[in-house]
């Protein structure tokens, strides 16, 4: 039932800062050395971090009460809605250079291509403020008339002070009311006063939000761009048994995102190990999405930390909050694609600022389970193959045990009965419409969905990649492909160079002998 109790309070605070988007326009050709009027350059303010968060859901809530669905009053910290002074030694400054780009690399040599949208050219750093000499000198850090019952507390951790200065904390989070805390997080994850309080008092009440890139950059072991599988095996494993994170897995659910490609959600469980589903784009892995669509973006986190909050607003007694994953996903996608500002408009023309109305707009549309571009999976516990009784217990599911054990599989987790079948389907419907849930490896005019090859493939990838990226090169690369004649074998390896660099790389192929061959790709 959705919740419509009129004295619901949401309370959202944490790291400020001011963000300085500089949106760049060139019209002319010359160098960035040499002066030209003709070349724009504008400045474009707007309030960062916890302050954007909170823009974004004040926003949600508004359309929650506009539609009869809850109805919240938002509480947050008093940082300015007018313009700060760029240097101003009480906030923290955060730079951007931003810049028109493509809609998508398809549609870049399209006359008739939709307008470009302003997305980040490169991030330019951040100017943190000095210590405040006195408490008086930060008082807007505080929650405007705070209150200890508080239903759902949001924070914004940045690292940039809030988690070590209890003083400025919400009165909520000593209180006996025991809210909802939902936690953005920042590397270093899992460290401070704050991060040792929630755990110690509310674990059982706590949603933590991060970034996977943060996540690698503490002391875990997480496999980037080989197979869904791989990843999320990787990624459940660190959570729950890495010293270092596991007591992340003692709240009651983390969700970690793979910026615009997927997600994955770790829920604590009455009896037994936490609970883990993936929420992924079966035709992209991590990072590829965002290689159709260049350039970067700010407030991919305070979307699906929103979609979340909007979630446990409407089901405060049981949240549910797949859902949430679900539309904050979709919100980073529409982010990406919309840009800052208005698509296709010149900088001077219009404000470059965070799209607040149409990203909760969309965190406010009602999600199509068949229309979704985001399928889930139960991840399988990597744990279950170092039993031996997992597969001599007739008892075990058989999901656990599998054709592979020690290998899972998303496609033999959707088709336990058998490939054949599958394989009839993909000859009357093709791939994509017989696996729609299922991962699916495309290199050029290669398509596979056998995870070992996948794997394969994108491990060679990786490495041409990094050759390529490394200049002057005085020998080509090797690869030697070994297989049955007629298995593929030259094709696949020409198809994973022609999907880094079309046209631009050239092939030779040596044969050995009639089930190997030396393959030597080189710029």
């Amino acid at each position: 039932m959705p919740n419509t109790n009129s004295s619901n309070v949401i309370v959202v605070t944490g790291d400020v800062t001011m963000d300085w988007n500089l949106a760049r326009t060139r019209r002319s050709d010359s160098g960035s050395a040499a002066w030209n009027a003709d070349d724009c350059t504008r400045a474009y303010w707007q309030r960062g971090g916890a302050a954007l968060l909170a823009d974004l859901i004040q926003a949600v809530v508004s359309r929650l009460k506009q539609e009869g669905k809850a109805d919240y009053s938002l509480r947050e910290m008093g940082a300015p809605r007018d313009q700060a002074l760029s240097g101003d030694p009480q906030f923290h400054h955060s730079y951007a250079m931003w810049s028109l780009f493509d809609y998508d690399v398809k549609t870049a040599r399209d006359k008739n291509k939709p307008p470009q949208a302003w997305r980040v050219q490169e991030f330019l750093g951040l100017d943190r403020c000095a210590i405040a000499a006195s408490l008086e000198k930060d008082e807007w850090k505080r929650v405007q008339n705070d209150t200890a019952e508080a239903d759902i507390v949001v924070l914004d951790d940045a690292d940039l002070g809030f988690r070590d200065d209890p003083a400025f904390w919400p009165k909520a989070l000593s209180s006996d009311r025991r809210p909802w805390v939902l936690l953005k997080m920042a590397r270093p994850v899992a460290r401070g006063k704050l991060w040792e309080h929630l755990r110690s008092n509310c674990a059982d009440r706590l949603i933590v939000v991060m970034s996977v890139n943060d996540l690698r950059l503490t002391e875990v072991q997480i496999s980037r761009e080989l197979s869904w599988e791989r990843t999320a095996q990787d990624l459940a494993w660190e959570l729950v048994h890495n010293p270092r994170i596991n007591a992340l897995s003692r709240c009651a659910h983390v969700v970690v995102s793979f910026d615009t490609a997927g997600a994955l959600l770790l829920s604590t469980q009455e009896e037994g190990p936490p609970g883990c589903q993936l929420f992924f784009d079966p035709a992209v892995i991590e990072g590829m999405w965002a290689q159709t669509y260049r350039g970067g973006m700010i407030g991919y986190t305070s979307c699906l930390t929103t979609g979340i909050a909007r979630q446990l607003m409407l089901l405060l007694d049981g949240p549910g909050i797949a859902g949430g994953v679900q539309s904050g996903l979709a919100a980073m996608r529409k982010l990406h694609l919309e840009g800052y500002g208005v698509r296709g408009s010149a900088a001077p023309d219009a404000a470059l600022a965070f799209p607040t109305d149409k990203i909760a707009a969309e965190l406010s549309a009602e999600l199509n389970p068949t229309a979704t571009e985001f399928s889930v999976a139960e991840v399988q516990d990597p744990l279950i193959y170092l039993s031996k009784q997992s597969y001599d217990d007739p008892a075990a599911p058989e999901k656990q045990k599998g054709a592979n054990s020690g290998f899972w599989t998303i496609l033999e987790d959707r088709y336990a009965d058998g490939l054949g079948k599958v394989a009839e389907r993909i000859v009357e419907r093709g791939a994509e419409s017989a696996l729609r849930d299922v991962p699916l490896g495309r290199f050029g005019d290669l398509l596979t969905v056998d995870r070992r090859e996948i794997e394969s493939f994108r491990s060679i990838r990786a490495l041409a990649s990094e050759y390529i990226g490394k200049h002057s090169q005085k020998r080509p690369l090797s690869i030697a492909v070994f297989g049955a004649p007629g298995s593929g074998k030259s094709f696949g390896i020409i198809q994973v160079a022609e999907s880094l660099r079309p046209g631009q790389i050239k092939v030779i192929i040596y044969l050995t002998n009639q089930v190997s061959h030396g393959i030597i790709a080189s710029l």
